[in-house]
């Protein structure tokens, strides 16, 4: 089975949509940008207050949940 990327790389290729060296130079900024990242993650330190923003504070609030409405979603 074809994986769905290489689909898509061929398809763009078909249509001219981009040149090989336009879908190369696209990949290589990719995977440059992944090792980079992947390479800052070895020594990035977290901290757990880092993890708790007001948004995953938000998340865990669910007093407004209708409990009502979700039974009626099973039944």
């Amino acid at each position: 089975m074809t994986p769905v990327a290489e689909k898509y790389e061929q398809q763009c290729l078909a249509n001219g949509t981009v040149s090989a060296e336009q879908l190369a130079e696209m990949k290589k900024f990719c995977w440059d940008c992944l090792e980079k990242d992947y390479i800052k993650s070895k020594t990035l330190e977290y901290k757990a207050e880092d993890w708790s923003t007001e948004d995953w504070e938000a998340i865990k609030e669910y007093d407004d949940f209708d409990a009502k409405k979700c039974s009626s979603l099973t039944e």
